[in-house]
């Protein structure tokens, strides 16, 4: 049951939030953010690895610290929890979290696998809490900008999304590990661009993936480093494909769209609005993107926690990016084209 804490949130008091996980997204995105906005207060912060940065970062700026998630949440006892671990050990957390009627948001994947993601939506629905996935590109006004600009290149049927970048040694760490990671480059740096792909166009039809971790001579690692994956909207017309890779400079991102009056092509800093020749017609472009995003994402979530927006990045919601995921692990086993739709309903 959602505490008496949290059910005051209407009163339009700030809310206070705990960040768990002191990784490297934590200190670029999340303390900036929170600390940043009016309507939150940061009470906690909590990592058992990261020592050195918790004691850093709490030190710096005068935030209790601990290396005990129960100790924290019985201390603070906070509105909402920013979660940022290891894939392999959010089930766990995000469950003492929502036992206590504490809202979460947590950084993607959304889980593991698809049977993980239909247990997530249970404990939600059981806490009755909110739990958003963070997709910074959705709070981005680049990304958001296509829909502005779709009706304006014809009926689009090809599209394409690219994501890579280079990592000396892709199999090292928990990432390196499909037992820790639930996979590797699609279910991970993919996820941002398979969202994307889902929140323009909704769920494609089919799909059929391929990958491989053979990119370092190094010790075994089976956690996907370069994947291709081809993907078809059978009732749109509609088809294209995704590349992600961890070995491949120098760092690439790009999401492409061509209709039958121009294309539109996206980058994490502009988009672009060309005609059928190759002509420029449009440029909208921003500096320092990610300034942006972390906030946004903030200020959103207090609204979904406060019961003022709708959560469009919540299990419910995310359900279908990991089927995506999951019909591409298939594929890959069963090596052809997977049906998306019959994955999510568990055929």
């Amino acid at each position: 049951m959602v505490s008496e804490e949290n059910e005051s949130n209407k009163t339009g008091r700030k809310l206070k939030a705990v960040i768990v996980g002191i990784g490297h997204q934590a200190i670029k995105e999340y303390v900036p953010a929170v600390l940043s906005s009016e309507n939150v207060e940061l009470v906690g912060l909590c990592d058992h690895v990261n020592k050195g940065n918790l004691d850093s970062v709490g030190l710096e700026f005068s935030i209790p610290i601990y290396t005990n998630l129960s100790k924290m949440l019985e201390d603070t006892l906070p509105d909402f929890a920013i979660v940022c671990v290891p894939h392999c050990e959010y089930k766990s957390v995000i469950i003492e979290i929502a036992s206590k009627g504490i809202h979460i948001l947590k950084e993607k994947p959304l889980s593991m696998n698809l049977k993980e993601a239909f247990e997530l939506k249970r404990i939600v629905a059981q806490n009755k809490i909110h739990l958003m996935v963070t997709l910074q590109r959705r709070f981005n006004p680049i990304y958001s900008a296509f829909f502005n600009l779709l009706d304006l290149i014809g009926k689009p049927f090809y599209l394409e999304g690219k994501y890579s970048m280079f990592v000396e040694n892709p199999g090292e760490g928990w990432r390196g590990k499909k037992e820790s990671a639930g996979g590797g480059v699609i279910i991970d740096m993919g996820y941002h661009i398979i969202d994307l792909l889902i929140w323009y166009f909704g769920l494609p039809d089919f799909v059929h993936a391929d990958f491989s971790a053979y990119a370092k001579a190094m010790p075994k690692y089976d956690a996907e480093d370069t994947a291709s994956i081809m993907f078809t909207y059978t009732d749109r017309k509609l088809n294209g494909i995704l590349s992600f890779s961890r070995y491949i400079p120098p760092k690439t991102e790009q999401f492409k769209i061509v209709g039958r009056n121009g294309r539109i092509e996206i980058e994490n800093d502009r988009i672009r609005r060309f005609k059928n020749d190759g002509q420029l017609v449009e440029t909208l472009s921003h500096e320092n993107e990610s300034l942006l995003s972390g906030p946004s994402q903030i200020e959103y979530f207090c609204k979904v926690v406060r019961g003022e927006s709708e959560n469009h990045c919540s299990v419910e919601a995310q359900l279908n990016n990991m089927a995506f995921i999951e019909a591409c692990y298939h594929s890959k086993l069963l090596g052809r084209y997977v049906n998306v739709k019959e994955v999510l309903n568990g055929q």
